[in-house]
C-alpha cells in the first residue's frame, strides 16, 4: 500500500515537473517568434517576390536574446544571391531598433558566417538610403568566420579591380552561406 502511494506522489511530481518544462518552452517560442520570428515572416510575406525563400530566425539557443540566428533553410533555384540579400537587408531593417551583440548566419543550423550585431543595426537603418550595389560590394569586408578570424579580403587599388574582387567576395559569400547545401 504505502508503495503504492508513494508511485502516485513521484508520478504526480513528474507530471507538473513536465507541465513546468512545457509551459518554459511554449513562452520561449513565442518570445522568439514575437521578437524576431515573425518581423522576418512579415519581410517574407511582404512581396511575391520573396516566395521560394525560407529563412527562419531565433535567438542563439533560443534563449540568448544578444545572439540573432539568421537561418537559411532551403532557396528555390530561381531565386539570385541579390533577391536572398534584399530580404536580408529588409529583415535588418524591421530589426534596426533592436540591439544583438553577433548575427550568426546560418544554413540548415549551422552556423557559416558571424556579423557583428552593430553591423547589422546599421545595415538596417541605412536600407533605403543607401546605395544598395555599395552595400553589395562592402558587405563581406564585414563578415567574419565562426572562429572569429576575417572571412574576406578588404580590397585597395584601381576601382575596377577592386569592384571585381568585391563583386566575386560577394557571389562567394552566398555559395558558402547557403547555395553549396542547396
Amino acid at each position: 500500500m504505502r508503495e503504492s502511494y508513494e508511485s502516485k506522489e513521484m508520478m504526480k511530481r513528474l507530471i507538473f515537473l513536465l507541465s513546468v518544462l512545457g509551459v518554459l518552452v511554449a513562452v520561449v517560442s513565442i518570445f522568439n517568434y514575437v521578437t524576431v520570428g515573425k518581423p522576418l515572416s512579415e519581410v517574407l510575406e511582404s512581396e511575391t517576390r520573396n516566395s521560394g525563400i525560407n529563412i527562419r530566425s531565433h535567438y542563439k539557443n533560443y534563449i540568448q536574446p544578444s545572439l540573432l540566428v539568421i537561418d537559411v533553410k532551403m532557396i528555390s533555384g530561381e531565386k539570385s544571391a541579390v533577391d536572398v540579400f534584399r530580404v536580408f537587408l529588409q529583415y535588418a531593417e524591421k530589426l534596426k531598433g533592436k540591439s544583438f551583440d553577433s548575427v550568426l548566419l546560418q544554413s540548415k543550423g549551422v552556423t557559416k558566417f558571424v556579423i557583428s550585431g552593430d553591423y547589422f543595426k546599421e545595415l538596417g537603418t541605412e536600407y533605403g538610403e543607401q546605395n544598395p550595389v555599395y552595400t553589395m560590394r562592402t558587405f563581406t569586408e564585414h563578415v567574419y568566420r565562426p572562429d572569429g578570424i576575417k572571412a574576406f579580403s578588404t580590397w585597395s587599388g584601381g576601382l575596377l579591380g577592386v569592384l571585381k574582387e568585391q563583386m566575386e567576395d560577394f557571389g562567394a559569400f552566398h555559395k558558402r552561406w547557403y547555395v553549396e547545401d542547396m
